[in-house]
């Protein structure tokens, strides 16, 4: 009796461990589960989130874009005199479709390690001697009235979209000449000469010795300077072509290769005479003001080229 009690006993606990485990099988997701373990992130600031759509301007440019260039400034005149005011007109091309409108800057470079000093913005208006609007020729005009002579190194600075940095321009100089005034009562004249140079009286009347300072006259190897000027008096106010014809002891018209007649930049009538028959090759440009003709001879033609001899025929007055 007890063993038959003991059996259906056995029987029933195996028949419920037995449905216990069909149950497991059927519906597992009844039983707990662990959550994921997930990553702890860091706040970010408001900055870092700031999209680089937000920030067109500050985006770095991609490897393959092109940078925007700055032309070379272009100075009118190219030189100017000490103690005298003078403007001088700057211009620049740009064409590039990303400037930024009103952000073309005139820079004076100062000293090395020193701040540049921004003359004005620059315009492509037509207007206050800009030639044509919208030309991407880009002008300013700039007074100037400088105490010594030297020079003066101007540069332009520009801004363009999508670039971090003001992209500039190469630097380019302004001269500031010396002045040299004539105390003869019989050719009075006045003439500007590069920075650096000395004028001298030579020992003949009415003649100046221009010559750089490291280049003394030196009469064994008989230079006597770069540049001889002669002031010869004009009382009948001749024009140069009747002078050279009729009162000179040389006819430079006839003994030259070349005449070309040009007008200074004070107005006065003026001829340069290319290859003058000599011992060595000579230009010389000849000056009227009126009551005086200035001669100015580039001895051996050193100076026709680098723009001296004509900064100083053009400065005649």
């Amino acid at each position: 009796m007890k063993s038959t009690l003991a059996s259906r006993i056995i029987i029933i606990l195996t028949l419920l461990a037995a449905g216990s485990i069909w149950l497991y099988a059927q519906h597992p997701s009844t039983l707990p589960s662990l959550a994921p373990v997930q990553k702890s992130v860091a706040p970010q600031s408001a900055d870092s989130r700031q999209s680089a759509a937000a920030r067109p301007n500050t985006k770095a440019p991609s490897p393959n874009a092109t940078t925007p260039t700055v032309g070379t400034p272009t100075a009118t005149p190219a030189t100017i005199v000490v103690n005298t005011p003078m403007t001088v007109t700057v211009t620049v091309q740009i064409t590039d479709t990303t400037l930024i409108s009103g952000s073309v800057n005139l820079l004076r470079v100062g000293a090395t390690g020193t701040q540049a000093t921004i003359l004005g913005v620059m315009h492509d208006d037509g207007k206050n001697g800009d030639g044509t609007a919208g030309d991407h020729i880009y002008t300013l005009q700039v007074p100037f009235n400088e105490p010594s002579a030297g020079q003066i190194q101007i540069q332009v600075s520009a801004a363009f979209q999508g670039q971090l940095k003001r992209i500039q321009s190469q630097s380019v100089s302004v001269l500031i000449y010396n002045q040299f005034t004539s105390t003869s009562t019989t050719t009075p004249f006045t003439l500007s000469y590069p920075p650096l140079w000395v004028i001298s009286a030579s020992p003949y009347p009415n003649q100046e010795y221009l010559f750089p300072s490291s280049s003394q006259p030196n009469q064994d190897n008989e230079y006597a300077a770069d540049i001889i000027v002669d002031a010869i008096p004009n009382p009948g106010h001749l024009d140069l072509s009747s002078y050279y014809s009729n009162k000179a002891d040389v006819n430079y018209y006839s003994n030259s290769d070349t005449a070309i007649t040009f007008v200074t930049r004070s107005g006065f009538p003026a001829v340069k005479f290319i290859n003058v028959s000599g011992m060595i090759p000579t230009e010389i440009t000849s000056v009227n003001t009126g009551s005086v003709i200035v001669e100015i001879t580039d001895v051996g033609e050193q100076h026709s080229d680098d723009g001296i001899l004509a900064a100083v025929a053009d400065s005649v007055r």
